[in-house]
């Protein structure tokens, strides 16, 4: 049985990490925000071009499963699954060795639950 986005979603996360969300493969959207900040806000139709651009890009063969979009200051890390869903986490640019490992970890480990 595959992790659901919830649940994934819902784990513990590093300082640094602003959003963690994504789309179960019956297209119903989980999203959390980590962190109180403004800056930190995506909206419901944010969610929906972002899954429109991920679900796009995983058709068309691009990347390898992973993808990173890097904004002025936070990047989107995206892992896509074979059962069509796919997760993503928005995080600051400048975060610590440490906490890039432990997302990347999540993200790995939310890949391998297919």
């Amino acid at each position: 049985m595959s992790a659901s986005v919830e649940n994934w979603v819902n784990g513990t996360w590093p300082a640094g990490t602003l959003v963690a969300g994504g789309y179960d493969a019956d297209g119903k959207m989980t999203a959390r925000r980590i962190t109180e900040s403004d800056a930190a806000y995506v909206s419901a139709d944010a969610w929906s071009a972002l899954n429109e651009a991920v679900t796009q890009l995983d058709a068309y063969g691009c990347g390898t499963g992973r993808t990173f979009w890097i904004f002025e200051t936070a990047v989107f890390s995206v892992v896509f699954r074979k059962d069509g869903v796919w997760a993503g986490v928005f995080a600051a640019r400048e975060l610590s060795e440490a906490a890039k490992a432990a997302i990347n970890t999540r993200l790995n480990e939310f890949a391998g639950a297919a």
